[in-house]
């Protein structure tokens, strides 16, 4: 039974085989064919009387006639060698934390001290001259200040 298997298998690969050098036979001879154009055929053996290598063809003589893309369109045109301006966008302006001081942290409470010498004990969500307390540690805080985060360190 195992051998019959193998067997066929064998006959599929000589298939695929046959059918591929059928098909690699059939667009070798289109190729040709298509190569024996007058044009074509004249591009393709000028050389000169001294035997050296063939001239390209004139790019300027090129037309492309197709409601396609033309693929040597990159190849024709010259670059452009004007690079673009540079565009400087102007920074945003850097976000200042307003003067406040951490001077101490009791179970999870902050003491805050503001520029005008004001204390204030805040917790998580508290909020003190538009500064946010996001988070309480033993020995610094983490602040939100215009969608900024900033920390705090016990001084």
């Amino acid at each position: 039974m195992a051998m019959k298997n193998v067997m066929e298998h064998r006959g599929i690969q000589f298939f695929l085989v046959v059918a591929v050098a059928i098909i690699w036979g059939y667009n070798t001879f289109t190729l040709i064919d298509i190569s024996s154009d007058r044009n074509i055929a004249a591009i393709n053996y000028k050389q000169d009387s001294n035997g050296s290598i063939p001239e390209l063809p004139k790019w300027d003589l090129y037309a492309y006639k197709s409601d396609f893309k033309d693929p040597f369109r990159a190849f024709v045109s010259k670059p452009n060698t004007n690079p673009p301006p540079i565009r400087h966008e102007p920074s945003p302006p850097e976000i200042i934390l307003p003067q406040i001081s951490l001077n101490g942290v009791i179970e999870g409470v902050a003491l805050i001290q503001t520029s005008n010498r004001e204390l204030f004990f805040a917790e998580v969500g508290d909020s003190i001259q538009g500064v946010r307390i996001k988070a309480v540690y033993k020995d610094s805080v983490m602040l939100e200040y215009k969608s900024k985060n900033f920390s705090l360190k016990l001084q």
